[in-house]
């Protein structure tokens, strides 16, 4: 039932989507009301990410989202000391009257296919404006409670990040800041460009999000701080809960983190009152419960690749397993293999998805891996340790920080190494048609294997 509404859900978004995407073609202005959701400094100025309230004359685009920019004199007319006070403009109204820029066209490198970016950030991209009006509203003491409400919230989130920055900044080098900023906030605008090149190339982009790994690590390293306070294992796991509901509001909602949050707390959520984890069951009602909630993910390649990914370690990593399952005794052998089952089940999965959006995937990504993957546990606990010991005393923060930083350097010795030109193989998008058909075929075969091999833990 799940299954049908999502797949239901998902049509109706697309058929709501295309009808306004084809409204905003046929006219050459429109006036809407708009609240801003998020403010970001850009190289020259601002953009203002906006979601539309009430349009003038069609109610079709309620609740898209778009932004627009503002250079710097426009930011101190609008919004003044900005830096100091983003979270007064945060959720604030405005009218808008302009038009969204109808050559549409991808903002991130490498996607090819911007009607799919756009329509899994339910967005119509840049909005090019005439004029901007900010509007004052008469609001009963309801709904003046609720705004102050919205603004103390968007300030005690903007206050912690800063916090949390600021304390990384103290203790860290800047790769490491760059790197943990992106890991721990999904704050990617630290990064040197060299070094997310060189991350892409290598197949490593997933450690530069917050994903499954991390979370499985963060909920790992509260669950030992509360068994060290003596808690009782329910009241802990309830704790650990509230702390990552909270992790995910301070990150805004970000879509691989609560994936990754989701499969977490069902994991240990049925440890807690030992009922049995059905892996497919939960993936399955976990996605569709995304789909139905927000159907546009499904265009989101974050959220291709974060379930591709989770999907191909659930079904393809047991059955490429077998072969080698019986050795037992040689725990080093078989760590090698594990590592390079993982690199190789996800690229099965994931290839396609590349190759479609971005027209290139990594060669060096599987032997790199290997090399990589053990060794990011034992960065971001440091990096966690040093970070939460920074609170205490800054010296002691950075003290501690000495150990992740060696992780830090050994990971970027080990690409260096394997750094080659040959190391990415640029390859022409494939057609949407060529996709499907090989996912199809993919899971047939699966579907196959699984029914002969029965079922792996």
């Amino acid at each position: 039932m799940l299954v049908l509404l999502s797949v239901i859900r998902v049509w109706q978004y697309t058929d709501a989507y295309f009808e306004a995407l084809e409204y905003i073609e046929s006219t050459d202005a429109i006036e809407i009301e708009v609240q801003i959701n998020d403010i970001r400094q850009m190289q020259y100025g601002y953009s203002c990410h906006f979601t539309i309230l009430k349009p003038m004359k069609t109610t079709s685009l309620a609740n898209y989202t778009g932004y627009f920019y503002l250079n710097k004199q426009q930011q101190s007319k609008y919004f003044p000391n900005l830096n100091q006070e983003k979270h007064k403009y945060i959720h604030q109204k405005y009218r808008l009257q302009g038009q969204f820029e109808k050559a549409w066209y991808p903002r991130n490198p490498g996607q090819t296919h911007p009607l799919i970016y756009l329509m899994g950030k339910k967005s119509f991209g840049v909005f090019d404006y005439g004029h901007l009006e900010k509007l004052v509203m008469q609001q009963s003491s309801r709904q003046n409670f609720f705004s102050s409400l919205k603004e103390k919230s968007a300030y005690i989130r903007m206050y912690s990040i800063k916090k949390i920055e600021r304390q990384l900044a103290q203790c860290f080098g800047k790769v490491e800041y760059g790197l943990l900023k992106a890991m721990i906030l999904g704050d990617k605008s630290s990064l040197d460009a060299d070094i997310v090149t060189k991350y892409s190339n290598h197949g490593l982009s997933h450690i530069l999000a917050i994903s499954g790994l991390h979370i499985m690590i963060f909920i790992g390293c509260l669950e030992y701080f509360f068994r060290s306070l003596l808690l009782p294992k329910t009241y802990r796991l309830w704790l650990i809960f509230l702390l990552l509901v909270i992790y995910i509001w301070m990150l805004g909602y970000i879509v691989s983190a609560i994936r990754a949050i989701a499969l977490g707390t069902s994991l240990i959520f049925s440890i807690a009152y030992d009922y049995t984890y059905n892996r497919h069951r939960m993936l399955l009602l976990i996605l569709s419960t995304f789909l139905i909630i927000t159907p546009q993910v499904l265009f989101s390649v974050s959220f291709m690749l974060s379930f591709g990914a989770v999907f191909a370690l659930f079904f393809i990593y047991p059955i490429l397993k077998r072969p080698y399952q019986s050795l037992h005794t040689k725990f080093f052998i078989r760590f090698i293999l594990d590592s390079l089952n993982v690199s190789v089940s996800i690229s099965i999965m994931t290839f396609p998805i590349l190759l479609y959006f971005f027209r290139g995937i990594s060669i060096s990504g599987f032997i790199v891996n290997i090399f990589v993957l053990p060794s990011i546990p034992f960065f971001y606990t440091s990096s966690i340790i040093a970070l939460g010991a920074s609170f205490i005393h800054r010296m002691l923060g950075r003290f501690l920080a000495g150990t992740a930083t060696i992780f830090s350097s050994y990971i970027l010795a080990v690409i260096e190494f394997f750094n080659h030109k040959y190391n990415f193989l640029n390859h022409r998008a494939l057609s949407l048609p060529s996709v499907l058909l090989y996912y199809s075929g993919l899971i047939l075969l699966i579907f196959i294997c699984h029914m002969k091999g029965g079922e792996d833990d």
